[in-house]
């Protein structure tokens, strides 16, 4: 026998049954609300049914020339909790899920600085785990490392320094926005951490 309360179909004709029961056993079922600005796609999309307990995994991917400004999960910023797949893919997910939520994703368009002016700069491994090393064509004078949403994170003084290594364990998985300044003027690049 199945029971269930509340069903809703989507515009794809899905229906989302709550508060299923199957021969005496009730599953909650949750709604995830996946959706993004113009600039990019969040996959899945629209109203997800989960059950209770479930994981969820959500694909993010920026449209050509744009990259991730902001996650937002039931209001809060996740950016930091991202995982790398592959190019500017990344991945959020939800765990154990107990309750309805909303993941919303706004993208911005990439900025002229960040396309590594003229390879005068080199970031490696991108993805890094714990460590990156940098490495400029002149010499470096400050390193800035921030977050996606502008956040400084931490900042370095190479000592005139071609090549830099910067410790990343202490870290959280994500992209960040290295900031160079150089005596041929200032470099940027992402950084996506990922262990």
């Amino acid at each position: 026998r199945f029971e269930a309360d509340n069903p809703e179909a989507d515009e794809g004709n899905r229906v989302t049954f709550n508060n299923v029961t199957l021969e005496g056993t009730v599953m909650d079922a949750y709604t995830i609300h996946a959706s993004a600005d113009g600039h990019g796609k969040i996959l899945p999309s629209g109203r997800i049914p989960v059950y209770q307990g479930d994981d969820k995994h959500f694909r993010i991917v920026p449209t050509e020339n744009h990259e991730i400004e902001e996650i937002l999960v039931d209001g809060s910023c996740v950016i930091d909790q991202l995982t790398a797949l592959s190019g500017d893919t990344v991945m959020y997910a939800f765990s154990n899920v107990d309750a309805d939520h909303e993941i919303f994703v706004t993208f911005k368009h990439e900025e002229d600085s960040i396309d590594n002016q003229d390879n005068k700069l080199c970031v490696y491994p991108n993805p890094a785990n714990d460590r990156f090393t940098i490495i400029t064509a002149d010499p470096m004078r400050e390193v800035k490392l921030s977050r996606l949403s502008g956040q400084l994170v931490a900042c370095f003084e190479p000592s005139a320094a071609k090549e830099y290594s910067i410790d990343t364990t202490l870290l959280k998985n994500g992209v960040y926005i290295l900031h160079v300044r150089t005596d041929g003027g200032s470099v940027s690049s992402k950084v996506m951490l990922m262990r």
